[in-house]
């Protein structure tokens, strides 16, 4: 089970998810997205199998996209700098999400 909770993911995005079906939190599928003039993000996540997907488009054109089963974890917090989604790829590889004030997505790969 990730860290992050379907509160946390709200707050984070600031939107309303779509769900694959009826199935309650954190046993189903979850896409969020976030447009920002021609960017977009769309961040899907399946809380309980600890799966995600990150998709990052530029004018309808995928630029980044990663997708990864069994993810150590999605953690949500808040810095000075602002709201912060870390997923934990790894014990050394990890993703940072910022959508304020603009979208960025930076990762880091320990040695």
């Amino acid at each position: 089970m990730i860290t992050a909770s379907a509160l946390d993911l709200l707050t984070f995005f600031e939107t309303e998810p779509r769900a694959l079906d009826d199935t309650p939190w954190p046993y189903n599928d979850y896409v969020y997205e976030v447009v920002q003039g021609g960017l977009r993000l769309s961040f899907a996540v399946a809380p309980a199998y600890q799966d995600v997907r990150i998709v990052l488009s530029l004018d309808g054109n995928t630029i980044f996209e990663w997708n990864a089963m069994g993810v150590a974890d999605v953690s949500y917090r808040r810095e000075p700098a602002g709201e912060v989604l870390e997923v934990q790829a790894s014990e050394r590889g990890r993703f940072e999400i910022r959508i304020k004030p603009r979208i960025s997505i930076a990762g880091t790969h320990g040695k």
